[in-house]
């Protein structure tokens, strides 16, 4: 299984629509996870999402989670984090093609990445969380994952300051995608390829510029899983050795 990532930093575009636009060829089949943070810019501090998101393919795209923090109630004090998914079942996403993204209102900073697995076998949609806190230090952990897993970690925070990624190496090491950032959206974005079996806890430390104590921040993941396939081979040489 590899891994390709692609991404997309507007964070000071005002905008009620986003075009991500593909820069490389992909694969019927092949799954894509979409990873969207943007302000929380409604009248009291709410989501302004809209619709679905969309390609010009017409490929379906599935929710896989979402959260919003707004620490006081107000336009864009906080932040909101997306996750989509798609296999692609309809055609393949091809250079120049775009993804849409639509809100209600003007978001006033975002920022996009998008995911492209590559395996040679089935590889499935396994699990997803997010935790919206007011920390400088965010945390989130899975549930037990296997070997043949990937795992997708994001963290975002409404802040100005300096980001750190998670550099734990328990059944693997994270890859390091995206630390970025500037004008009150900061966001560190990694994966894991699962070496052994457990849990993973994806830890992302902000170090404050000074003028927060508590910045509003949400950590999230999302896992898949890729089907394991035993030749007949491997099943005769166990059959044998058992018998």
């Amino acid at each position: 299984m590899t891994i390709n990532s692609y991404k997309q930093n507007t964070i000071g575009e005002t905008t009620s629509h986003i075009d991500f636009t593909i820069t490389s060829n992909s694969a019927l089949g092949r799954n894509l996870i979409l990873v969207i943070a943007y302000d929380n810019s409604g009248g009291s501090g709410e989501d302004t999402w809209k619709s679905p998101v969309f390609d010009d393919r017409g490929n379906t795209w599935i929710e896989v989670n979402n959260s919003t923090i707004s620490p006081t109630s107000s336009p864009s004090d906080g932040l909101c984090l997306r996750f989509f998914r798609t296999t692609q079942d309809v055609a393949a996403l091809q250079v120049g093609d775009t993804i849409s993204i639509d809100f209600n209102a003007d978001v006033n900073k975002h920022i996009e990445i998008l995911f492209e697995i590559v395996a040679s076998n089935t590889v499935s949609y396994d699990s997803s969380d997010m935790v919206p806190t007011e920390t400088i230090y965010s945390t989130i952990t899975t549930g037990a994952l296997v070997s043949n897993s990937v795992v997708f970690g994001v963290s975002c925070g409404a802040f100005n300051g300096d980001r750190f990624y998670d550099t734990d190496t328990t059944n693997g090491s994270w890859v390091d995608i995206i630390n970025d950032g500037t004008d009150g959206l900061e966001i560190v974005s990694q994966y894991k390829l699962i070496t052994g079996v457990g849990a993973q806890t994806y830890n992302v430390d902000f170090t404050d510029d000074g003028s927060d104590s508590n910045i509003p921040t949400i950590i999230g993941y999302v896992v898949f899983t890729e089907e394991v396939i035993f030749s007949s081979s491997v099943l005769f040489i166990l059959n044998t050795t058992m018998s």
